[in-house]
């Protein structure tokens, strides 16, 4: 799971936000590339991943969640691993403060981006919908404490407990979200999709519905434009709990991917951290 959202959000990373004739005269799912604008290099992930992966490390080490313990997870991830990807407002306020109460002091709170749901794919594989939903919110609260960015974060987790426990085909998820969450959500957006909770939901759960594979997944999210590497990331995520999705990915994607500039948190640790995952809630 988190080896493919990151291998996902390497690749994507490289077009987020860029013009659709860029994507199209790139885009290429053989190499991944630097962005041509911002910092972000090829093979790297970004904040989705870092942050999937401080909810994935909570899930193992702590049962019962508080905020202080959430916020805490925030700033550990980054200090021990600095990258690119998080807004500058966000990455410099992670840069000054040592620890979570000082995070939660010094927050606004009430953003209606996808930053809650770009980390909420590893609350799919807890099997109680009731503890699923209380720590999504719990945890979209501690950055974006807004309806978007709730609905977001309980979406995103709900989706990928969908898969993870088999709980219908590909085609009803928006089905399933909609009866879960009491929201409309779109299976079939064309547009790119914005830095946005509901935004996300509705392009993640489109390129679900349409692709049959890793590599659809991420050609689709790609392709939409817009939030590229959240799209991808999610999405890539999700599918690959679920035998309705086939890894037909090339070995480039795992050959080249090199995650972090700190070698620890590369490819070995995301795949070691997905081991503990399914013996603890999938075995």
């Amino acid at each position: 799971m988190l080896i493919e959202l990151a291998i996902a959000d390497a690749y994507a990373a490289a077009f987020e936000f860029t013009d659709l004739d860029y994507i199209d005269q790139h885009h290429c799912m053989a190499q991944y590339l630097p962005h041509p604008i911002d910092y972000t290099e090829a093979g790297h992930y970004t904040d989705d991943t870092q942050m999937s992966m401080a909810i994935a490390e909570l899930l193992l080490i702590h049962d019962v969640w508080h905020p202080i313990t959430i916020a805490d997870q925030f700033v550990k991830v980054y200090h021990r691993d600095p990258i690119v990807g998080y807004s500058s407002e966000f990455e410099s306020l992670l840069t000054d403060v040592p620890d979570g109460e000082q995070l939660l002091a010094k927050l606004n709170p009430h953003s209606e981006r996808n930053g809650a749901a770009m980390r909420s794919v590893p609350l799919g594989l807890l099997s109680d919908k009731e503890e699923l939903i209380e720590k999504a919110e719990m945890q979209a609260k501690i950055t974006h404490d807004s309806d978007a960015g709730i609905f977001s974060a309980k979406a995103i987790a709900l989706a990928a407990h969908y898969f993870a426990y088999n709980l219908g085909e590909k085609s009803q998820l928006n089905r399933f979200l909609e009866t879960e969450l009491f929201m409309p959500v779109d299976n079939n957006k064309t547009t790119p999709c914005a830095c946005d909770g509901y935004d996300t939901v509705d392009a993640v759960v489109t390129v679900l519905m349409k692709s049959r594979s890793l590599g659809e997944v991420i050609d689709i999210a790609v392709r939409m434009g817009g939030d590229t590497d959240s799209v991808a990331a999610i999405a890539c995520g999700i599918a690959s709990l679920s035998k309705q999705y086939h890894n037909d990915l090339s070995e480039f994607f795992y050959q080249d991917f090199i995650g972090s500039n700190h070698s620890q948190y590369g490819a070995s640790y995301l795949l070691d951290l997905d081991n503990k995952l399914r013996n603890k809630f999938l075995a």
